[in-house]
């Protein structure tokens, strides 16, 4: 009985595929397509050849009448046939097209055979071939075996012992995937973090990670769970030199997860029970920290992800205290950070790294390995976790080049602030989502400060009658007031009564597209900006001349808006409500809205060959 021809697959999307090759494959999945009168009818298919399943792939228009006699369109049959001619075009990025012109049918099955992974792109792939070629290496036996009746002491799960890893089978970190049984690496430890309590699906945890660093400058994140958190976190140190090993597959590589993982690589380890951790006599030779240094004026490309950044220390706020919502109090610190982008970016810090920092560093350059980007009230900051990486002194040519920018350009350069204002437009396509689709995906629900998107649409209703209140007169203060009698007015948060008031706005409006709706609050800041009147305007509109403050809010109605929106999840009487905000509310670009919209249509159109489609 033939065999699959292994690694075809993965050689055709590498383009390594040997002269005068005639594969044994698998169809797994075929669709026949009906065209038009010229062209007949061709199929679609899925192949494997048993470890990589392919949707990029079809019978020519010419082979069709063979394809149904041999009963192939049969979907409840997983035919295995041999392709003796056959064409590769690169039609659409890392996926090119596989188009069957000759075959022979050897068999038909009720199975698909092996467990073949579904190919998306070459990175779903990366590190496969060199992987299997190190899972082969270990296989090979040594030249001393050990004798059979040897027994090795067993070990205490909560201690570690020095070893060295020459001689040994050591992992690259590129190479980890799930492809791989078993893995051991060899590294320097970086960014360590503190054991965190953590609220799972079965209760309270625990959980603790941090980055190792191997000869090659590569980096992978490690995170433990449980009691694993303890026990790892008493071995683990920063800067020691650590042979970790453990078992493959899901349980211990899993999928990086961008957010909060800034070493690069495309999966991270897990430690469990089984996991070895032994700290390694030898030394490994210096290797300079990699780094993808993205610009300031791009981070809002980046909201809600870890990043690299390279700056200069413009500016160091002093401390101050300020109150969670959980009524702790915490010290806040924000460091103003510049570069060539001409941009400037506030870095807070809390809580001891307040003492880190201090104004003798303002006009030193500073590297940040995993800053994590914050977008909150339109805004975009940076921040630190105990896994962030910082350098004071870092040898880069890109730190030359930032220090003579400084000196000698940044006395005359035009900075501007990050906000979500200077970069309404770059977050139109990378954010933009529908209406309908955003409020039943239920964004916010898992986001602690919410989650930002933007959404082109039409104010079909607004209450302006309910917009304008009365409130504190108070700085910084927007609290309703009660009234009195006499003519006071108290303020319950503030503990004041008095004559005086000023007036308010929170505005209540329904956004609608073709995908459904959903009501959103605007606050004073944007809601004057899009009416084009203030508050105070507003407010004496409404007692003196009701027509004219109806028709400035009639005025926006049924008019389209590009509207950026943080959704958050907020409790009232013990029931769970996503709230919309928006934040920032423009007309629309259509220009570039029409660009996404033809991108997302050529996006379909190119998938259509996934498993979605049969």
């Amino acid at each position: 009985m033939e065999q699959l021809t292994k690694d075809f697959l993965l050689n055709f999307v590498e383009g390594q595929l040997p002269v005068d090759i005639e594969p044994i494959l698998q169809i797994t999945e075929i669709r026949k397509i009906e065209n038009d009168n010229a062209r007949g009818c061709s199929y679609r298919i899925r192949v494997s050849d048993g470890e990589m399943s392919y949707s990029t792939a079809g019978f020519a228009n010419t082979v069709c009448d063979q394809v149904a006699a041999d009963g192939i369109e049969d979907s409840t049959k997983k035919s295995v046939i041999r392709v003796t001619e056959f064409k590769r075009m690169e039609a659409i990025p890392d996926k090119p097209s596989f188009t069957i012109f000759a075959y022979e049918l050897l068999r038909k099955l009720d199975h698909v055979i092996g467990n073949p992974i579904q190919y998306k792109n070459k990175d779903s792939f990366a590190g496969l071939r060199e992987a299997k070629q190190r899972q082969r290496e270990n296989m090979q036996p040594t030249s001393m075996p050990i004798p059979p009746n040897r027994k090795r002491p067993a070990a205490d799960p909560n201690t570690y012992a020095a070893m060295s890893t020459q001689g040994q089978n050591i992992t690259p970190i590129k190479m980890i995937s799930p492809f791989i049984n078993k893995w051991r690496i060899c590294g320097v430890v970086k960014g360590k973090e503190n054991v965190r309590e953590i609220k799972g699906a079965r209760g309270p945890s625990k959980v603790f990670s941090f980055q190792v660093m191997d000869t090659a400058g590569d980096l992978i994140k490690v995170a433990c769970f449980g009691d694993q958190a303890d026990r790892f976190n008493a071995i683990i140190h920063n800067d020691q030199c650590f042979y970790i090993s453990g078992a493959g597959g899901a349980s211990s590589i899993r999928p990086a997860n961008k957010r909060f993982n800034s070493t690069g690589h495309d999966y991270e380890l897990v430690l469990n029970k089984d996991s070895e951790v032994h700290l390694s006599q030898d030394k490994i030779k210096s290797v300079a920290m990699q780094y993808n240094f993205k610009p300031l004026s791009k981070i809002c490309e980046f909201s809600g992800e870890t990043i690299d950044v390279l700056a200069i220390i413009e500016k160091v706020e002093e401390p101050t205290k300020v109150n969670t919502k959980a009524g702790k109090e915490m010290s806040r610190k924000k460091i103003h950070l510049v570069d060539e982008s001409g941009t400037i970016v506030e870095l807070t810090l809390w809580d001891t790294q307040c003492d880190e920092y201090d104004m003798h560093l303002e006009g030193n350059l500073i590297a940040i390995k995993g800053a994590f980007v914050r977008e909150f009230n339109g805004s975009y900051s940076l921040g630190l976790s105990s896994g962030s990486i910082v350098d004071f002194d870092l040898d880069h040519d890109r730190a030359i080049e930032l220090r003579r920018w400084y000196e000698n350009e940044r006395p005359t350069a035009e900075i501007k602030s990050m906000s979500s204002s200077d970069s309404f437009g770059q977050s139109l396509e990378r954010d933009l989502r529908f209406v309908g689709i955003a409020s039943s995906a239920m964004l916010g629900k898992h986001a602690p400060n919410g989650d930002y998107f933007n959404i082109v649409a039409i104010v079909t209703s607004i209450k302006g009658d309910t917009a304008i209140y009365k409130a504190c007169v108070t700085d910084n203060c927007r609290k309703k007031l009660v009234q009195m009698d006499n003519n006071q007015y108290r303020c319950e948060k503030c503990d004041v009564t008095t004559p005086n008031y000023k007036h308010a706005i929170i505005l209540a409006l329904e956004l609608s597209d073709l995908s459904g709706s959903n009501w959103a609050t605007m606050f004073e800041e944007t809601a004057t900006k899009i009416l084009n009147r203030s508050a105070q305007e507003l407010g004496r509109l409404q007692e003196e001349d009701l027509d004219e403050y109806n028709k400035i809010f009639e005025s926006i109605r049924f008019k389209a808006f590009n509207c950026r929106i943080r959704a958050k999840s907020q409790f009232f009487n013990d029931q769970e409500q996503i709230k919309w905000s928006v934040y920032d509310m423009k007309p629309v670009p259509y220009d570039m809205y029409n660009r996404y919209l033809k991108k997302t249509i050529k996006s379909f159109e190119d998938s259509s060959l996934d498993a979605d489609d049969f």
